[in-house]
């Protein structure tokens, strides 16, 4: 995957994250010693540490590896009532929010927490 992963994306698909670090892993591994720091310090460098940082955390994940959205944590209240629209009465919709999303653990990347279903 030739384009870059933003932390200001709405979600993120776990199988773009692994793309992108084979990716980013390929470009590093053809570089000699002397253009490796260089790769540290510039903002692939950079993006590949933090797709590494928030992989590690999230292959706890059942479904990490096959593909699982990660959601903003801006934008996961909504999410979770876009989920559970429908199933219950609407009177219920608050607490099938809660219930749903102790089914989710928090992943930092890059300074923005995002969810993910467990």
């Amino acid at each position: 995957m030739e384009h870059s992963i933003s932390n200001n994306w709405v979600t993120i698909d776990s199988s773009d994250i692994m793309a992108r670090l084979m990716y980013l892993n390929f470009i590093r591994d053809q570089l000699l010693d002397d253009d490796l720091a260089d790769f540290e310090d510039s903002d692939d460098g950079m993006e590949l540490a933090a797709l590494i940082k928030v992989a590690m955390e999230g292959i706890k994940c059942a479904d990490w590896n096959v593909s699982t959205i990660l959601i903003n944590e801006n934008h996961f209240t909504e999410y979770l009532y876009d989920l559970t629209d429908g199933r219950t009465g609407p009177w219920h919709q608050d607490i099938q929010v809660e219930n749903e999303r102790d089914n989710y653990m928090a992943l930092d990347f890059a300074g923005t927490t995002y969810f993910v279903h467990k």
